[in-house]
């Protein structure tokens, strides 16, 4: 990888060295292309699973998705709208701590 004059004034350790840097930084590009990738196709998903969100409710005469929540919640005997709230307590608990960690 490195050219005959460079190997000349470098020790076999050193040569070696300098190729697995070279090998590493390939690699590690490699691996950004893909999680770019894995980005893009997320992004297309997401952006597709709220159109068909958007239509389904339209469909249902919502506007947005919390229109729809808060009249299911509405539907729900007391014992269950408790373990609801619980699950969604817990739920913006776990995203709090999501957020704290990722800043």
């Amino acid at each position: 990888m490195f050219g005959s004059a460079t190997k000349k004034s470098l020790g076999k350790g050193e040569i070696q060295r300098g190729d697995r840097v070279l090998q590493l930084a390939t690699q590690i590009g490699m691996i950004q292309g893909g999680a770019e990738d894995i980005i893009r196709t997320n992004d297309n998903n997401t952006d597709h699973a709220q159109e068909e969100l958007r239509k389904i409710l339209k469909e249902h005469n919502y506007n947005m998705i919390e229109d729809l929540l808060s009249d299911l919640e509405k539907m729900l005997p007391p014992d269950q709208k408790k373990h609801y709230q619980d699950m969604i307590d817990e739920y913006k608990k776990w995203t709090d701590e999501t957020k704290r960690f990722s800043s």
